[in-house]
């Protein structure tokens, strides 16, 4: 008696396997074919991907060349995707082409004539320096900077406006140099002058 209780339960445990591996395999094709009706080669590639597992889930043969068939199709629906797709896309620009080639008028830039000045053009620091000198800067664009300098000069630069500094000359001669500032291809020169050292700035007074 116990024996044939084993052999029915074997039975019964080989068929629920059966029918779960059955049930695998269908719920992976159904899986598959709902993909398929998605026409894009994201979905293709996941029917691919379910017809693949289905088809090691089940033990027909018949129903494993079926899996085979729809991944088939799904391969030649992606095909036909990505022809279509290529012959949508522009055809690509070579770099050397030119405006003209591509009858497409170029754009015409207009060039501004810029315009720099300083005011006064000349300053003269005493000896002791230490004091900034007010210089007037006129442009008619933002961008204007100091390219050239003397060593013994700082300065800063405040809108339109340059304020110079001199150090002290402990030289027993006049000193002199020239501040250069640029705005593109334009200049504009600044003389800065200073006194020689005396008795009393040598002495630091």
């Amino acid at each position: 008696m116990r024996r044939i209780i084993l052999l029915c339960i074997l039975c019964m445990s080989c068929w629920t396997t059966d029918a779960q591996t059955a049930s695998a395999g269908d719920r992976l094709y159904a899986q598959g074919v709902s993909y398929m009706k998605t026409l894009t080669i994201a979905m293709q590639n996941k029917a691919i991907v379910a017809f693949g597992k289905a088809k090691v889930a089940y033990d027909s043969k018949v129903k494993k060349d079926l899996c085979d068939e729809q991944i088939i199709t799904c391969r030649n629906i992606i095909k036909k995707l990505s022809a279509q797709a290529s012959s949508k896309q522009q055809p690509a620009i070579p770099k050397d082409t030119t405006a003209t080639e591509m009858n497409v008028a170029p754009i015409n830039v207009p060039k501004i004539d810029v315009h720099l000045s300083v005011s006064p053009t000349i300053i003269e620091f005493a000896a002791k320096g230490g004091k900034y000198l007010e210089v007037t800067i006129e442009c008619n664009v933002e961008e204007w900077e100091v390219v050239s300098s003397p060593e013994w000069i700082s300065y800063t630069s405040a809108s339109d406006k340059l304020l110079i500094k001199a150090e002290r000359n402990k030289e027993k001669s006049e000193r002199a140099g020239v501040i250069i500032l640029k705005s593109q291809d334009k200049e504009a020169e600044i003389i800065v002058k200073q006194a020689k050292a005396n008795f009393l700035n040598k002495l630091g007074l």
